[in-house]
């Protein structure tokens, strides 16, 4: 705003003050007196993180461009970069539904044929007893329901990633950084709680963490987005533990055992997470553990390209 009563201001130059990331500068050719004017500005923000910044600098080199005005206003502001929400295929879906398996509590249900998906051509081996019949006569070939297992209504996403040292560490897929593998597995715990928000599911957040955090790591499973910015707050500043062994918090084990549990691990050894499954499995919880080292994460996600690209 220009809070001048008579006289306009011309040829203002607008940029972050002291940005912690790459901002663009906005120029505004004129403020007419007692007005306003607005001009958006590119942020580029490269990584995930919580950016904090300080204020605005504004300067012009009007009228002759031999000297520049320059102020600085104190703005203090703060954005959150969660990682990015993809698309998710069907395999993810029914990754939390198998974890049913691994808890000593009854199961119930019909073995996973629980919730039609789709048809699909007849393989051999198929069960005669999902053809359709009447689809299959009518284009001649024989069709199949593709049944997947029904989604519980109460998920909780776990994640814990630990810095690849110590023996037994899973060695990444050739081609693949560490730094990588971490950000696609973020990747696909936000894109699960997106979903499962829109799905109407109750949805909770555990971060495993080697110390007691100085922020919120375990969120209750919750429905709606009541919840959905601190969630994203703790998955953009998450950061990986020299802490091979994960932490659980006491108030989320009675929430885990009447939940399906997805493990989303990076940095332990395999012998490591089957040993917290069965451990955790004592306590009649489920938990369905996905190797970030040892999944094909592009099967499961379809990121949006990068800006630019």
């Amino acid at each position: 705003p220009n809070r001048k009563r008579w006289l306009s201001s011309y040829s203002l130059h607008v940029r972050e003050h002291r940005s912690p990331t790459p901002c663009g500068e906005s120029y505004l050719p004129t403020v007419p007196a007692t007005g306003a004017a607005a001009q958006p500005a590119l942020l580029r923000c490269d990584r995930r993180g919580i950016y904090q910044f300080h204020g605005v600098a504004v300067y012009t080199r009007f009228p002759f461009s031999l000297f520049i005005h320059f102020a600085r206003f104190k703005d203090a502001a703060e954005l959150v970069v969660h990682p990015p929400i993809g698309r998710l295929t069907q395999d993810a879906l029914s990754l939390i539904a198998r974890g049913r398996g691994n808890s000593n509590q009854p199961q119930t249900g019909s073995g996973g044929q629980d919730e039609f998906f789709g048809l699909r051509e007849y393989r051999q081996g198929d069960n005669p007893r999902w053809i359709h019949w009447k689809r299959s006569a009518r284009i001649g070939t024989l069709l199949v329901r593709e049944m997947s297992p029904l989604v519980p209504r109460r998920v909780v996403i776990m994640l814990s990633a630990c810095q690849p040292e110590g023996k037994g560490f899973v060695r990444p897929r050739r081609g693949i950084a560490v730094d990588d593998r971490l950000e696609k597995a973020l990747a696909l715990a936000t894109s699960l709680i997106n979903d499962a928000i829109h799905q109407g599911l109750e949805v909770g957040l555990l971060i495993a963490a080697g110390e007691v955090a100085d922020e919120q790591r375990w969120f209750p499973p919750s429905r709606g987005r009541r919840l959905w910015e601190p969630m994203m707050r703790a998955m953009a500043s998450l950061t990986p533990t020299h802490e091979p062994a994960a932490r659980l918090a006491h108030d989320s084990l009675r929430h885990l055992a009447h939940s399906q549990c997805l493990w989303i691990t990076s940095g332990l050894s395999s012998d490591d997470v089957q040993g917290q499954v069965a451990a955790l499995a004592e306590w009649n919880i489920a938990v369905q553990p996905l190797i970030v080292e040892r999944t094909d994460l592009d099967r499961l996600l379809v990121l949006p390209p990068a800006a630019g690209s």
